[in-house]
């Protein structure tokens, strides 16, 4: 769906900005992993909405929730937007995170930014009564680090790496996966992973050895969001073998590891 969205906080974190807006029609059918186009401008300039995953949903009071950075012009001139604004917004788009059956093990990497959508599933799993959740975060320095806030209102495990040691494990998230995947049980255990394209390739080769299941939330260039554009394609392996594209926006934004080829 299509529609206006008012602003009703919109503040600094770090490196990144905290976007909340008022969607009741949106937060009452939005799930994990799905995502909104937004359009940045008042102006066709630049012409094209940009994908924001979900950071947060809040069904009763008709929230929801983006965690961005700025890295280009449409970022820069949403930075710009205040409380009471209004932003022409376009969703939910993609397919939701499933949860997994109860009793199950999971593990949530994130990396940069791309953790935003691991705080949405984290709530969504916690809620579902999937409460053995252990969260690792990675970024190049502290201050590109996402807010440790959702996480920490639930109670859950977290733990932080950085590349420059600033703060946490000194190194990569995956690192801190190879140390703590063996603590959960194969049969159990689940991978949620979002994040580089690089990281994503690690965390999906760490978890094939293990022989534990890994959904990756994938990114992608998308033009319109809703699979006409075909822009965001990417290449997957089918079970017999045979590759194929798949576009990322409509199939995905989440695929099991195991399917995505990676180049």
């Amino acid at each position: 769906m299509k529609l206006k969205a008012e602003i009703v906080e919109h503040t600094r974190k770090g490196h990144y900005f905290l976007l909340s807006l008022y969607a009741p029609e949106i937060a009452r059918v939005a799930e994990a992993g799905q995502f909104v186009n937004i359009r940045c401008a008042n102006t066709l300039d630049p012409l094209l909405r940009r994908p924001f995953s979900f950071y947060s949903i809040d069904r009763d009071t008709g929230m929801i929730k983006i965690l961005y950075e700025v890295k280009g012009r449409g970022t820069e001139i949403l930075s710009g937007y205040q409380e009471g604004d209004f932003l022409d917004i376009m969703g939910p788009l993609g397919r939701g995170i499933s949860v997994p059956e109860k009793g199950s093990q999971v593990i949530l990497v994130g990396g940069g930014v791309g953790s935003a959508p691991m705080a949405a599933l984290a709530e969504k799993l916690y809620n579902h009564d999937i409460k053995e959740i252990c969260v690792l975060l990675g970024a190049s320095t502290r201050d590109r680090l996402i807010p440790f806030e959702v996480f920490q209102s639930l109670g859950l495990e977290i733990s932080a790496a950085t590349e420059d040691g600033s703060m946490g494990y000194k190194g990569f998230v995956t690192d801190l996966l190879l140390e703590n995947i063996e603590r959960f049980s194969r049969e159990k255990c689940l991978v949620y992973a979002c994040g580089p394209k690089g990281m994503l390739r690690a965390t999906a080769k760490i978890c094939n050895q293990r022989k534990v299941r890994c959904i990756v939330l994938m990114d992608a260039f998308m033009a319109c969001g809703v699979g006409a554009c075909q822009s965001c394609v990417h290449k997957v392996r089918k079970e017999k073998g045979e590759e194929t594209y798949v576009r990322v926006c409509t199939e995905g934004p989440h695929f099991d590891a195991r399917e995505v080829v990676w180049e």
